[in-house]
């Protein structure tokens, strides 16, 4: 059970040993994981930028050296201003990121995972990090955010691939929306609605689902 904007409504019921997290309980007695506060910093690899969509080219569209750009799918998001929301569902944001100041490192400010069940299972919020108890996370590196739902699918895979580029894959679910937005290494999809090879450009949030 959730409480009005979407976190568990947990009381402490122990330390997990080491530094872990903590673990809580909700209402109906599952339990969740709260991860180290860092969980949410993504350090920059070292790789090259992905292929633009070949319409920046086409529009002659010019982008801003130091502006971070999104990919997702083969659609590819700027923006110099920051905190940026990549994806929001009715009123909620489901993926924010920001900079750290003075760190060449992002962090994820805000995440919302809900599975088939309507239950989320991992968010990131002013509070921290945390995931279902029976949720698999990882952080196969610095640069990579993993999350697996209750069926060990991937759900969620954030990779900063370099100072200016990030790529987002995986499966976003809202209560109470019909549609599931997926996001592959190609495409963008939104029920039967597929977005593929857009560029898009400080847009505040990149794309609203209602």
């Amino acid at each position: 059970m959730t409480n009005n904007n979407g976190s568990p409504d947990t009381n402490k019921i122990g330390h997990v040993s080491g530094n872990t997290g903590i673990v809580t309980q909700n209402q109906r007695g599952n339990n969740y994981l709260y991860q180290n506060s860092n969980e949410g910093v993504l350090v920059p690899d070292n790789l090259p930028t992905p292929q633009l969509p070949p319409a920046v080219a086409m529009f002659n569209t010019s982008i801003p050296a130091n502006a971070l750009k999104v990919f997702f799918g083969s659609n590819m998001s700027w923006s110099e201003t920051m905190p940026h929301t990549i994806l929001k569902m009715g009123n909620d944001p489901m993926i924010q990121i920001d900079r750290l100041e003075k760190a060449n490192q992002l962090i994820v400010t805000v995440l919302r995972i809900f599975d088939d069940r309507d239950n989320i299972i991992a968010r990131i919020d002013k509070d921290g990090f945390w995931v279902e108890n029976n949720t698999r996370n990882k952080r196969p590196d610095p640069h990579t955010l993993v999350v697996f739902d209750h069926l060990d699918n991937e759900v969620l895979r954030i990779h900063f691939v370099n100072t200016t580029a990030i790529v987002i894959t995986g499966t976003f679910r809202h209560p109470g929306m019909r549609n599931v937005v997926t996001i592959t290494p190609t495409e963008f999809r939104n029920g039967g609605f597929i977005l593929s090879g857009s560029p898009m450009g400080e847009n505040g949030v990149d794309i609203v689902i209602d």
